[in-house]
């Protein structure tokens, strides 16, 4: 019972893990994709913000095309 009880616990956190990994691996993909087609850009404290200079309706369609 003890053994099943640790190797349960065991699962739990190697899961959680891979999750919160994962997470964070999309998240930062994310940001790079939108930083290179330049919708966003990045703040000198490194914050996102929409780039409103380049965003117009072409700039959505042309990322459809791209796929």
């Amino acid at each position: 019972m003890e053994l099943f009880l640790g190797v349960t616990c065991i699962m739990i956190g190697v899961a959680y893990t891979s999750y919160r990994a994962g997470l964070h691996r999309g998240a930062e993909w994310t940001l790079q994709s939108l930083h290179e087609r330049k919708i966003i850009i990045f703040d000198r404290w490194g914050n996102p913000e929409p780039n409103f200079m380049l965003i117009n309706k072409d700039t959505f369609e042309n990322c459809e095309a791209e796929k």
